[in-house]
């Protein structure tokens, strides 16, 4: 059955709107009428976009999806240039030639020619682009088509300017913030492992030849490098399996509900998740895309494996007549306030208002978060590094103390 989007009322003035499924808009507004609403607006949506060529797989490979996170900063300014120059007065082929020959990426020139190529033989910029999925993700694409449909390409191509350079800033400032104590904590064990690997031996070789007694600190140490140094293969399986469990834990779509429990980095990870898929459907839908394709979009884009299982059964549902709030509070993955915002919204008819105000609040949560993780863990990361470096030189020392007394 095709899918509605309508609009209506009661009589004490409460709004709503939403998108359901219905056998023709005469039974959406009887079916509306007997629940006490007076329709105000009812428009078939057109299908969500159906794709059989050989393109379809690359959209949604990992390696072109390797590719496009390469090629933000690129997409953003391949946007922001056709947007500025159609905004102009240029003619879509035009703005292409000039972006790609103002371009110093030989991949982005021959990317532009091909564009411009394919508009003047009469193809449309989201068939061209449809064409490159390595550069472009369904997201770019139905942008895109709706502009078309509006007309209103040159706010299109901006927009997606701005999507494309603030992708994963949240995510990428994560990162830096987790960088700094990993290389300090790096460095600290590569110099405690020289220390107790190479000057040590040679300080108590000084101390047995004293015969004088071995400090119990030094004793430690030095069995700890024996150890390492004796038996390499297992030494070097045992780093192999930390790494693999790091990665797993860090990157395995089965460990990430361990990920959203971890203190401080879970909340972060949850709520940069959230704004994301919160601001991109109200973004989808402000350009034109209906709710049931944003969210579908959404859950395609989605980096969260909880979130894209949850946002693909939440579009079940709403195609099967169920209220989007209904269909979000039935994943159990979002908070109370999610939902309740999102009531809020569909009664009100501003589902998209309500949904870029959510974006911003998980957003400015999350950067808060990190600011407090980041507080925490560089401090620590120095304290555990000064007092490993620390009990190395303690080690090292004390033998030679020994063999000061020795001699005196």
């Amino acid at each position: 059955m095709p899918l509605y989007r309508y609009t209506a009322r009661r009589a004490n003035g409460v709004r709503k709107g939403e998108e359901v499924v219905a056998e023709s808009p005469r039974a959406l507004r009887d079916a509306l009428r007997r629940s006490g609403w007076a329709p105000t607006s009812v428009r078939e949506l057109p299908p969500s976009r159906e794709t059989d060529d050989h393109n379809e797989q690359a959209f949604h490979s990992w390696g072109t999806h390797l590719k496009r996170q390469r090629r933000k900063a690129a997409c953003a300014a391949f946007f922001d240039g056709i947007g500025t120059l159609l905004a102009i007065g240029m003619s879509l082929a035009e703005a292409l030639v000039s972006v790609g020959e103002n371009s110093n990426s030989r991949a982005m020139n021959q990317l532009c020619m091909r564009t411009a190529d394919s508009v003047r033989q009469g193809d449309a910029l989201s068939s061209a682009m449809h064409a490159a999925p390595d550069w472009f993700d369904t997201i770019d694409l139905s942008v895109i088509r709706s502009a078309e449909r509006s007309g209103d390409l040159a706010q299109a191509c901006a927009e997606l300017a701005d999507r494309h350079a603030m992708r994963d800033d949240l995510s990428n400032k994560l990162i830096a913030s987790l960088s700094y104590p990993c290389v300090l904590v790096l460095l600290g064990l590569g110099v405690a492992g020289f220390l107790s690997t190479y000057t040590l031996p040679k300080i108590v070789g000084v101390l047995q030849d004293n015969q004088a007694a071995i400090p119990p600190s030094t004793s430690l140490l030095l069995s700890v490098s024996s150890t390492v140094t004796g038996y390499p293969i297992l030494t070097v399986l045992g780093l192999s399996l930390c790494l693999l469990l790091t990665a797993y834990l860090a990157f395995s779509a089965k460990a990430e509900p361990l990920r959203w429990r971890l203190p401080i980095l879970g909340t972060i990870l949850k709520e940069s998740a959230l704004s994301r898929v919160a601001t991109q459907i109200a973004w989808l839908v402000d350009s034109g895309v209906s709710l049931h394709e944003a969210i579908g979009l959404a859950a395609e884009s989605s980096a969260s494996p909880i979130l894209r299982n949850a946002l693909k059964h939440s579009r079940t549902q709403l195609a099967d007549g169920v209220s989007i709030t209904e269909a979000v509070r039935a994943t159990g993955i979002f908070g109370g306030v999610f939902v309740r915002a999102v009531a809020l919204g569909d009664e009100s008819g501003e589902i998209t208002s309500i949904l870029h105000r959510l974006g911003d609040r998980y957003r400015r949560s999350a950067m808060r978060s990190l600011d407090r993780l980041t507080s925490v863990i560089e401090p620590a990361a120095i304290i555990v590094i000064a007092g490993l470096i620390g009990f190395v030189a303690y080690a090292s020392i004390m033998p030679m103390l020994r063999v000061s007394e020795t001699l005196y």
